[in-house]
């Protein structure tokens, strides 16, 4: 990982990490590090104990299968195939408070698409997992919209699911009091 801070490079050998500088520092002058891009405040707490008041990237990451599960065995093995580019792990998709980007419609069109538009999109018959390259191709023709209807079943898809991400948000922090440790800080932090 490369930036304009610094340099991150790790050894997967001895399984280390080394961060060096990319200049020559003076003596006194202050050094500056990134904890990384686009981190959200809840990235920033989670991962680093603390949240920069000025940071205003909320955002949050969904199961893209939460959003849209794929209409067809075509829709299927077309985001198999960008799953296969992304490594095989299970897809997430970012949801900022300025909404839904290209790549999250882009996503839930191909999950919605029907054989007939996938085809028109260019995703061939025989077409497999392995064809990431045309997989890549059909999801840039897909980042346009189509027609007024598959949009509007595009942001259905999108809404329903935001509904019930927020359904199964917790409306209390009493479950979390369960939480072993989150229960002997409480009484660690009481007033005597």
């Amino acid at each position: 990982m490369t930036g304009p801070e610094s340099c991150l490079r790790y050894d997967s050998n001895v399984q280390s990490a080394s961060l060096s500088a990319h200049r020559a520092y003076q003596p006194g002058e202050e050094v500056f590090d990134s904890y990384g891009c686009n981190l959200s405040p809840s990235d920033l707490l989670l991962d680093y104990g603390f949240v920069d008041p000025h940071n205003t990237n909320h955002r949050t990451m969904i199961s893209a299968h939460d959003i849209a599960v794929p209409k067809s065995g075509r829709a299927r093995t077309l985001l198999e195939a960008m799953q296969h580019l992304q490594g095989g792990e299970e897809v997430r998709l970012v949801l900022s408070h300025r909404g839904p980007d290209a790549s999250v419609l882009t996503w839930i069109r191909a999950a919605l698409g029907s054989d007939a538009e996938l085809i028109r999109a260019g995703w061939r018959v025989k077409a497999t997992k392995l064809d990431v390259a045309l997989a890549c191709k059909v999801m840039g023709t897909l980042g346009q919209p189509t027609n007024e209807r598959r949009e509007m079943e595009v942001l259905e898809a999108l809404h329903a699911a935001v509904l019930r991400a927020q359904a199964a948000y917790p409306t209390s922090h009493e479950p979390d009091l369960q939480e072993p440790f989150l229960l002997f800080l409480s009484f660690a932090l009481t007033p005597c």
